[in-house]
């Protein structure tokens, strides 16, 4: 993600995550760059356990929220990024059509 303006952004994600595998836990993160994307640091994060290991539809949720200062808007990135026990493919954010299950949320709070 990119933002139109500079100034101080609250930034708040609320994942919602699908495993047909095994897992144990989620992590969500909230990822930054300051130079285009060639490098990324979390912001926040936040983990999750899974409270079913039925190896099918097991749901994990949790959100995490930063308020990061933009001062150049042509090189500032955002990116969101999950981790799993396994890294499996077979885990993945829901999405809907009709319903908000994975979202975040850009505020701007002021100039910087």
């Amino acid at each position: 993600f990119t933002l139109p303006a500079t100034g101080f952004w609250f930034i708040q994600l609320f994942g919602y995550v699908n495993h047909n595998v095994e897992e144990r836990y989620n992590q969500f993160f909230i990822t930054q760059s300051t130079d285009s994307g060639s490098n990324w640091t979390n912001a926040a994060g936040n983990s999750s356990s899974v409270g079913t290991r039925s190896g099918t539809n097991n749901l994990g949720g949790s959100s995490c929220g930063v308020v990061l200062d933009v001062t150049n808007v042509s090189t500032f990135r955002i990116k969101v990024k999950i981790n799993c026990e396994s890294n499996s493919a077979n885990s993945y954010m829901l999405g809907n059509a009709d319903a908000s299950y994975t979202t975040i949320m850009f505020m701007k709070l002021g100039d910087t």
